[in-house]
């Protein structure tokens, strides 16, 4: 288990108590939705500064459910917005 620290729409970073193999296939659910999950593959791993644990690299292969982003206060087209 680990905590998600970063998120795009290719992959994700997520904290952790222990190392994970870079290569090995994951799938990260998360708990308060569990009916979406995306499966991906580790890419890269470090130890993290300032903190215990390890931060992982991850790189989507397949997403299971619907995927949505909201950026909430995000305006189209107001500055500093690339998205419409």
């Amino acid at each position: 288990m680990g905590n998600l620290s970063t998120i795009g729409l290719g992959g994700c970073g997520v904290e952790t108590a222990t190392p994970v193999e870079t290569g090995m296939r994951v799938e990260v659910v998360p708990l308060e939705n569990e009916r979406l999950s995306v499966i991906g593959n580790v890419v890269n791993l470090r130890i993290l500064s300032g903190k215990p644990g390890y931060g992982i690299g991850i790189e989507f292969t397949r997403v299971i459910g619907k995927l949505s982003v909201e950026f909430a206060g995000a305006q189209p087209g107001a500055a500093g917005s690339d998205c419409t």
